[in-house]
């Protein structure tokens, strides 16, 4: 191969791997249309939920304690009408988790899994979470400054 047509090969494969690699994003948070607590209507998913967080994954199983997942990192892929988030997390013994989930924001928020697509997973209004439900992203606040004196 001449010099010209390596140089052009690399451009291509240069252009194409661009191209591909643009269609999706990696983030450390979950977007804020994910955030809320899910439910499905489903009745052999009835006591089972989702409570979304920026940082946080909490999954209510209907018979034991939640598990709670810290969000590793979240894969952003656009398919038409809908996004596909591949979600990393790990949960507080270190064991790391991998869920996909497809998001239409059709009917105020729909969630999907891969494995259970005619389940419809819906975002619970404001109004009627449970109090440890999220409302919107929490604003850190700084511990409280010592006073001179103190101990």
């Amino acid at each position: 191969m001449t010099k010209t047509k390596t140089s052009l090969t690399l451009s291509i494969l240069l252009l194409l791997f661009t191209a591909v690699g643009c269609n999706h994003k990696t983030a450390h948070l979950l977007p804020n249309e994910l955030v809320g607590f899910w439910t499905a209507d489903e009745p052999r998913y009835q006591g089972r939920f989702l409570e979304l967080y920026r940082a946080y994954v909490i999954i209510g199983t209907g018979e034991q304690i939640p598990k709670v997942q810290a969000v590793d990192s979240v894969e952003t892929l656009p398919h038409g009408d809908h996004i596909i988030y591949r979600i990393s997390s790990t949960d507080l013994a270190g064991v790391q988790y991998k869920m996909a989930l497809r998001y239409s924001p059709a009917h105020g928020g729909e969630i999907r899994f891969p494995h259970m697509e005619d389940v419809v997973w819906q975002r619970l209004p404001e109004n009627n979470q449970p109090p440890s439900a999220p409302t919107k992203t929490p604003t850190p606040t700084p511990p409280p400054k010592k006073r001179k004196g103190a101990r």
